[in-house]
Parts: C-alpha cells; sequence; structure tokens
C-alpha cells in the first residue's frame, strides 16, 4: 500500500494550482496580445508531477540522490513559474499597492 507524504500532497496542490493560473492566464494573455507564455506552467505541472511521482517510489540505497534530483525538480519548477506569472499577474501587485 502506498502511502502519500506531505510533500507529495503539497505537490498535488501545487499542480492544480498551475493549471488554474495557467488557465487564467491563458485568457489574460489573450486579451492583452501576450505571447503564450502560459504554456510553461503546463510544463512546471509536469515536473512537479515527475517529482510527486518520484516521492511516492522507493529508491532503495539509491534514495539521497533521488531527493536531490526530486529537490532540483521542484526548484527549477518554481524558477520557471515565478517570471511566468510574473508576466500575466504584475499588474495585481502594482493595484495593491495603489491603494
Amino acid at each position: 500500500m502506498m502511502v502519500l507524504h506531505g510533500i507529495v500532497l503539497f505537490d498535488i496542490s501545487s499542480i492544480i494550482a498551475m493549471l488554474v493560473i495557467a488557465s487564467l492566464s491563458k485568457s489574460i494573455g489573450e486579451a492583452l496580445k501576450i505571447y503564450p507564455f502560459y504554456k510553461l506552467l503546463y510544463v512546471t505541472a509536469f515536473l512537479l508531477f515527475i517529482a510527486a511521482g518520484a516521492d511516492s517510489l522507493p529508491f532503495g540505497e539509491h534514495g539521497s540522490c533521488s531527493k536531490i534530483i526530486v529537490s532540483t525538480l521542484r526548484c527549477v519548477a518554481g524558477m520557471i513559474a515565478l517570471p511566468v506569472c510574473l508576466k500575466y499577474w504584475k499588474w495585481l501587485i502594482a493595484e495593491y499597492f495603489k491603494k
């Protein structure tokens, strides 16, 4: 029986968030005629899916090496998602500080 760890549940929630943000960014991008950077959010969701799957599988002796790879996948996903989200959503930050 497979046990879901907390990080895997976090990955699943992050995947869902990336898919929702990608869908919303697509709508905003079409209205603003921005290049479709939102497709990179699907790549980040896939990287998180791979990381969650790798964390769910037993690796035996090579677990420490796989943990580094899985952590790197999560880091790369975050480094891709942040600038893409800022491209579409930076106006929200400006609106917040206008008050």
